[in-house]
């Protein structure tokens, strides 16, 4: 029985999938982020700065969330980044 299970491998695509999806929201705004930085006054450090922010919480993020997660319980932190997103579908 446990012969059977050693020639079927997990599937990548759900991990692969999700990483895409997020680099290509990234990807999407990262070049209107220059006009917009132009047009409010700024320069090329603060469009670098607003483009290394989205990065930089991403690597941040999920050591806070686990954190929250370890102390809290699961339900804690999955709440705390579904109720945004919950308040603002609901207005």
């Amino acid at each position: 029985m446990a012969m059977a299970n050693l020639g079927k491998q997990p599937s990548l695509f759900p991990i692969l999938l999700v990483n895409f999806v997020g680099t290509l929201g990234f990807s999407i705004v990262l070049p209107f982020l220059v006009f917009l930085v132009m047009k409010f006054g700024g320069d090329a450090i603060v469009y670098g700065i607003l483009a290394a922010t989205y990065p930089a919480f991403q690597l941040i993020g999920p050591l806070i969330l686990g954190k929250w997660s370890d102390i809290y319980g699961p339900c804690i932190s999955r709440n705390a980044v579904n109720n945004p997103l919950a308040q603002w579908h609901l207005t």
